[in-house]
């Protein structure tokens, strides 16, 4: 302890430390490993699908316009729906989930 610099030497305790950690050679400059992130639950992550009730007059085509879905996609997405032109109100469908 006897040639450890004294704190008073330094304007700040930070600077001290800096010195000691770069003299000591324990300053890598890679970064890769240093910080891990643990992944994200499943239970917070916004889901993919979310349901649309179909209201009076919805067409696939508008209801696409509307959450920016081609409505090809909306039909891949239903498959109880067997005619892209027949929908009725009060129906759900899923569609994407635009709050990710």
């Amino acid at each position: 302890m006897a040639n450890a610099p004294i704190v008073n030497e330094f304007s700040a305790v930070d600077e001290l430390l800096i010195e000691y950690l770069q003299d000591a050679g324990e300053i890598a400059p890679k970064i890769e490993g240093r910080i891990q992130m643990a992944a994200t639950p499943a239970e917070t992550q916004a889901p993919l699908h979310a349901e649309y009730v179909i209201q009076p007059g919805d067409t696939l085509f508008e209801i696409g316009l509307r959450l920016n879905v081609q409505w090809p996609k909306l039909l891949e997405m239903n498959p109880s729906i067997r005619d892209e032109d027949v929908i009725f109100s009060g129906e759900t469908i899923l569609v994407p989930n635009t709050r990710t």
